[in-house]
């Protein structure tokens, strides 16, 4: 709901009761999820684009997602357990910040105004 709130495209890869609850893959339509991550990072968030099982798995992987064309621009977030409050808003913060940056050039994606 954080995250929705300041990147409305943004959606969740899984629904909450299909992952694990301190993890959070979320697909960002028209974003490059790698680009994200690297913003991510620059901003202090620890962040990885796609799945964690992708790289082992290559492209077969993003048959598995319920939407194939969201795995390159997935981001996924591990958070420490118990997950706090304090940790989603910083992620959707910086989020909201990485989104606004990774559009890619053919999208139409809408970029993400007044976030510093």
């Amino acid at each position: 709901e954080a995250i929705s709130a300041v990147v409305p495209e943004a959606r969740r890869v899984l629904p909450a009761d299909a992952s694990a609850p301190h993890y959070l893959s979320v697909c960002l339509p028209g974003r490059d999820g790698a680009y994200a991550c690297a913003v991510l990072d620059e901003l202090g968030m620890a962040a990885s684009p796609s799945a964690a099982c992708r790289a082992a798995a290559g492209e077969r992987l993003a048959a598995g997602y319920p939407d194939p064309g969201c795995a390159p621009s997935s981001v996924r977030f591990s958070f420490a357990w118990p997950v706090r409050r304090r940790a989603l808003a910083r992620a959707a913060r910086a989020l909201a910040r990485a989104a606004s940056l990774a559009v890619l050039p053919s999208s139409s994606a809408p970029t993400v105004e007044g976030v510093e």
